[in-house]
């Protein structure tokens, strides 16, 4: 075994940071409660309102309610009557 030493090269990469995008207001409906609260966790960090549903019938009362959504993200099974 020898006793020299590799020699080896270290390299920093500068990232910029991401762009802010507009808050956006979402109404994501998924009936699997696991994959609304990731999507609730993923998207509401960088600023995003998240409103989640469960089925078709609590997401039209939100639609019908005051509240505007700019995004509407569905489950392609959701029921919606």
């Amino acid at each position: 075994m020898s006793s020299e030493s590799t020699p080896f090269e270290t390299h920093f990469v500068s990232l910029e940071p991401l762009p802010t995008l507009p808050a956006v207001t979402i109404l994501f409906v998924e009936d699997n409660e696991l994959v609304r609260k990731f999507v609730r966790e993923l998207l509401e960090p960088e600023g995003w309102k998240v409103h989640t549903c469960e089925d078709g019938v609590s997401a039209m009362r939100k639609l019908e309610s005051a509240e505007r959504f700019d995004v509407i993200i569905t489950d392609n099974w959701i029921v919606w009557t």
